[in-house]
């Protein structure tokens, strides 16, 4: 996975404590200035193979991030960690034609959520009757307008990953969801001048569209909203607003890698005339 930014990192190079497994070298935990719940480890194992880093907050492994590089040198973005916990990761090797190698534990603390909103109240937990697994959405506290936030929350509602747009307020509706294995997308009704975007797991964006209009009215022709995806194609899709005499259609598009219009559907030359009044 590449990883790239641009602001200052804490970069903790494992001289003192270090696994003691020749195994390794070039070990660096690398703190994520974009989430304060995720580290970069980055390490050289001594024969090629695909690499690991397996973590638990207490002395056994529960969790394990990996790689499919039949490589030397590794990098890998850990997330599904707590805020403000201590944890232990360690660094795995598997060569084709020898034993695993794995290091001793590395201890790595997480920092806290910078945003309040991102602390839940479980109300009840039933391990027995959940679906195993972490659930990503998006958040919205006591309004309709909010920063577009997309959190994922571990089974008993803790957040392990976050990502917040920016601090302008947008409408409660964002669309966040996977696209693909190691990328979010986040989109739809964002706050004016936000794009949405292609995230990967360490908070950089791998693909940024156009800017969100002035939506500082309720209908704003041009606004995105509800809806964004990436396509099977590796295009993304939109949801668009149009007003034009009085009349309110939603228009579908199709943008490229560039951020260009490739095809629309307007539902103007389909849906005038079939309006439904609701009881």
């Amino acid at each position: 996975m590449r990883w790239m930014s641009a602001a200052p990192l804490a970069v903790l190079v494992l001289a003192l404590g270090c696994p003691a497994d020749s195994s390794f070298t070039n070990i660096e935990v690398v703190e994520n200035p974009n989430n304060a719940l995720s580290c970069i480890v980055r390490f050289t194992a001594a024969e090629s193979g695909p690499g690991a880093v397996e973590f638990g907050a207490g002395d056994d492994p529960a969790f394990a991030v990996r790689d499919r590089l039949k490589d030397v040198d590794h990098e890998l973005v850990v997330i599904g960690m707590r805020p403000e916990t201590t944890y232990k990761l360690w660094l795995v090797s598997t060569p084709d034609f020898s034993p695993e190698a794995r290091s001793e534990p590395i201890e790595y603390t997480t920092g806290a959520v910078p945003f309040d909103d991102l602390v839940l109240e479980q109300t009840a937990y039933v391990a027995a009757e959940m679906q195993p697994g972490w659930t990503l959405t998006n958040v919205s506290v006591g309004s309709n307008m909010y920063p577009a936030t997309a959190v994922i929350l571990d089974q008993e509602g803790v957040p392990v990953w976050y990502h917040r747009m920016s601090d302008t307020p947008g409408r409660a509706d964002v669309d966040v969801r996977m696209c693909g294995d190691e990328t979010i997308c986040i989109g739809g009704s964002l706050a004016s001048f936000d794009p949405p975007v292609e995230l990967d797991l360490a908070g950089n964006p791998v693909w940024t569209g156009p800017a969100q209009p002035d939506v500082t009215n309720l209908m704003t022709p041009g606004e995105m909203h509800h809806h964004f995806t990436r396509m099977d194609d590796g295009g993304y899709q939109i949801l668009r607003l149009q007003v034009e005499d009085g009349w309110a259609y939603d228009e579908v598009e199709e943008l490229d890698e560039a951020g260009e219009v490739v095809w629309s559907w307007h539902g103007e030359g389909d849906l005038v005339g079939k309006v439904v009044d609701y009881p």
